[in-house]
């Protein structure tokens, strides 16, 4: 008998080894047994991950680095790299220069410091908190005059010294809020209103104020966000904190509640639309802190449940971007990539994960920092990267860039390679400008057609044959694999889960796809054939959008498992899998 089971939708992702035979679970037929490479799209496909645009090299290649976001406005904002005692600026995808050299802050945090340094904005100035370094501030005059100073308060708290300096920092009601030094953990200083360096205690409604959170216990504050209410975790629960009703906090005016009993890490939240996302204690786990109408108070469920494995090599940082797809990225220690493609609203939580071309030792460039800024086009991930580059270890300064999106892009501007860099203008048959790849393998995609794999010699690349192009992408390959779940219906007479099934066809609904390849096994995969006899046979043929049937030579213990792969700089979305599975 041929069942021809459809998967409509990959909206659950990537789904724990632990769910793997609940076909009881509706979510069973929307999620995929891997999704690596991969984004899981909103509406419920898959689109391949675009590649990522090399920007610099990191000062000191040897030396850890972090990227920081600077948000004047949507239209000037900066990616910051904090490296060992410096600090460089980025805006517009490039490195602000100043007489052709980087402007470059000097700064007394070290690279051992770098993670632990939590930080919020205030128009031009960025406030930097470390409990070994006074609170400072990061001031921007012009795109390449900044400077670093440390906050000169009105009657700085006593308790703040040397190795006690406060840990966290937000802003709540046109106050400046630091808190958590090592010896008051659960203690915040609130900023007389308006005055953002004044901590003068006092009765009066805008004077500054001292709270203790009152647990029971001494539970550290690890962050704080500003909504509504002032939203802070701690080492054993999640809190808020405000004025009675609607009335603004003050010194005889303060209510403080406990929500929920969630742990936090000191990883610095995310925000979107009325939610904040938090890390968990262990940094294993996302949690939504969520207000439910229901309950009457703030809710804490967890975003990884049914992807608890994704963060199993812990989350580093996180970042959020909205456009064009809602995800929350997250930076492993592993130095994997993973994304949720998240919408509180309707309920979305997609995990993907994603391994970017190169090697640092475990088979891929591994992710070291990320921070989100508004692009032109849209939100722009950045990132540090490190790499063995030509047998050297190197760290890069690079961004993900826009998902292809076929109304927008010509096939010829898709840009599948990673740590790579675009061309655009007279024809060539060569190209240089790729010495940050000396000695390495890379892909190109010429005026959208794939050339064989080359090595970069020279900083340069010539393509097969002489043949020209005006177009390129040249960088490092990946491959994008998905993987379905095991054929597992059940119904009133029984599953097919656990059964000998084989695969002998696969229907496989695309868009704008090229070169997708399908299979039960990687060492078997069969090319989507997506030409139409039309299409001349001496030019790559146009993307295609449609349906096509794919032969499978399966045999049968694969369990009706199907493998989608992406091995070339193509872009391509899947819509629907349909496996014609005969018992």
């Amino acid at each position: 008998m041929v069942y021809h089971l459809i998967q409509a939708n990959f909206i659950k992702g990537e789904l724990s080894p632990l769910i793997h035979a609940r076909v009881d679970l509706e979510l069973y037929r929307s999620g995929l047994a891997l999704c690596e490479n991969w984004l899981v799209l909103p509406q419920g496909g898959i689109k391949t991950r675009p590649g990522t645009m090399f920007v610099a090299e990191t000062k000191f290649a040897a030396k850890a680095a972090r990227v920081v976001r600077f948000i004047y406005s949507t239209e000037t904002n900066y990616m910051l790299e904090f490296g060992d005692t410096y600090v460089r600026v980025y805006k517009e995808q490039s490195i602000v220069l100043n007489g052709g050299v980087p402007v470059e802050i000097p700064t007394s945090y070290t690279e051992s410091e770098l993670f632990e340094l939590q930080f919020t904005q205030d128009e031009n100035n960025l406030y930097i908190v470390h409990k070994d370094h006074l609170p400072a501030t990061l001031t921007r005059s012009s795109h390449t005059s900044w400077t670093l100073a440390d906050v000169s308060f009105s009657a700085k708290p006593v308790e703040w010294v040397a190795a006690n300096y406060p840990q966290r920092v937000a802003f709540y009601e046109d106050r400046l809020v630091l808190a958590a030094p090592p010896d008051q953990p659960n203690t915040a200083w609130f900023s007389k209103t308006g005055s953002h360096s004044n901590f003068t205690i006092g009765t009066a409604a805008d004077d500054a104020m001292k709270i203790v959170a009152r647990t029971g216990q001494v539970n550290a504050i690890q962050w704080m966000v500003e909504d509504k209410l002032l939203q802070f975790g701690t080492t054993a629960a999640t809190r808020t904190l405000g004025g009675s009703g609607d009335a603004a906090l003050k010194p005889d005016n303060i209510s403080q509640r406990r929500h929920t009993t969630d742990g936090s890490s000191q990883l610095q939240p995310v925000q979107t639309g009325a939610v904040t996302v938090f890390a968990g204690d262990k940094n294993r786990r996302l949690r939504e802190f969520i207000y439910s109408f229901e309950n009457d108070r703030f809710l804490a469920p967890d975003l990884t449940m049914l992807s608890e494995h994704i963060l199993k090599p812990q989350l580093k940082e996180m970042a959020y971007a909205q456009d064009p797809f809602p995800i929350i990225w997250c930076a492993l220690k592993n130095g994997e990539l993973a994304g949720c493609t998240y919408d509180s609203d309707f309920k979305i939580a997609g995990w993907h994960r994603h391994r970017l071309g190169g090697d640092a030792g475990r088979g891929w460039g591994e992710v070291e920092s990320i921070d989100v800024v508004p692009g032109i086009d849209h939100d722009e991930l950045w990132m540090v990267v490190k790499r063995t580059i030509n047998g050297t270890s190197k760290r890069y300064i690079e961004f993900l860039t826009q998902p292809f999106d076929d109304e927008l892009l010509d096939k010829t501007e898709a840009f599948q390679v990673d740590c790579g860099l675009a061309y655009a203008g007279a024809a060539a048959d060569s190209f240089s400008g790729l010495d940050h790849l000396e000695g390495e393998t890379v892909a190109i995609l010429a005026s959208g057609a794939v050339d064989p794999l080359k090595a970069v010699v020279g900083g340069t690349v010539a393509l097969q044959g002489g043949r020209t192009a005006s177009k390129a992408a040249l960088g490092l390959p990946y491959t994008a694999t998905a993987r379905s779940l095991r054929l597992g219906i059940a119904d009133a007479e029984g599953t097919l889960l656990g059964q000998k099934t084989r695969i002998g066809r696969v229907i496989v609904d695309v868009q704008a796809a090229l070169l997708t390849k399908a299979g039960t096994t990687l060492d078997a995969l069969e090319t989507i054939v997506l030409r139409d006899g039309a299409d001349p046979m001496d030019s790559s043929p146009p993307l295609f959008t449609g349906s096509r049937n794919v032969v499978i030579d399966d045999d049968w213990e694969t369990g009706g498992q199907v493998y989608l792969v992406q091995d070339v700089p193509l872009p391509a979305t899947v819509r629907a899998l349909t496996p014609a599975a005969t018992l």
